[in-house]
């Protein structure tokens, strides 16, 4: 693919030559587009039950934030949380319970539109050098929700703001475990080739080899707190690979690898 179409980069950072993860923008990939965002609370819930209807039609990434208190907030990887998981399908997401939960949560959640089972791989436009100069005002690319004031100096209130770095989607890859493992018997790997360790997401269907809680038709968020001793995302300079005990296993990978490096740090600038 050319280097060619619009792109709009971080202050500081000439867009000739940024990096791609020090563009805010750029019509060579996808940005992570949100179709639901909410809140709903878990009261004493000891039945499965469908917690949000998004119709999308497809099953998408999403995220799914725990907050115990008014001051603090959980990412729960694998959806687990008060005695069952979350898991999305092709029209909802859902919550697992496995009967144990008593008391009240606030659950916050993002579902974005982004199919999980359809492959996108981005071009590598530029990982290398970049020249950057001094920041000295009021200048960029700024566009709006509908309603809201262009001078507004809420981040919240733009679709694309230059001074805020939105996530850049590089690929979303999907397939079988079934590859051996370097650390469980049957893995899905791929080559992403950025060169960097990029944060990544990943999901899983265990088709008709999962536990109850595995439902055929949902997809599960893959990561740490909460997440099986039997599964294992492991990113890496040029590749990604999940890693599965299931053997055989018929569960099947979604990655969702983004730009960003692991270790980006983001400076917030105000306007």
């Amino acid at each position: 693919m050319s280097n060619f179409g619009a792109k709009v980069s971080k202050p500081t950072y000439s867009v000739n030559d940024a990096k791609d993860y020090n563009l805010s923008f750029s019509s060579s990939w996808p940005l992570l587009k949100i179709a639901h965002q909410g809140r709903f609370t878990i009261n004493n819930r000891n039945t499965s039950e469908v917690v949000v209807t998004h119709n999308l039609g497809y099953a998408p990434a999403f995220l799914i934030f725990d907050c115990p208190s008014a001051n603090t907030s959980r990412y729960r990887s694998y959806g687990f949380i008060a005695g069952g998981q979350f898991a999305t399908s092709t029209t909802n997401l859902k919550f697992f319970s496995d009967g144990s939960f008593s008391g009240s949560r606030d659950i916050y959640y993002y579902v974005f539109r982004l199919p999980l089972t359809t492959n996108f791989e981005a071009p590598i436009i530029n990982t290398a050098t970049e020249d950057t100069f001094e920041d000295n005002g009021d200048y960029g690319i700024k566009v709006t929700k509908e309603g809201k004031d262009i001078t507004s100096t809420d981040f919240r209130d733009y679709v694309i703001h230059s001074g805020s770095r939105m996530p850049l989607i590089h690929a979303v890859k999907t397939g079988l475990c079934t590859e051996t493992g370097f650390i469980f018997p049957k893995m899905f790997s791929y080559t992403h080739n950025l060169g960097y360790v990029p944060a990544a997401f990943a999901f899983v269907n265990y088709g008709s080899n999962g536990a109850p809680f595995y439902d055929t038709n949902y997809w599960y968020p893959v990561g740490g707190v909460g997440g099986p001793s039997d599964i294992a995302l492991v990113s890496q300079a040029n590749t990604i690979r999940l890693e599965d005990d299931h053997n055989p296993s018929t569960v099947t990978a979604s990655f969702l690898v983004l730009k960003d490096p692991k270790d980006y740090t983001q400076v917030e600038v105000s306007y």
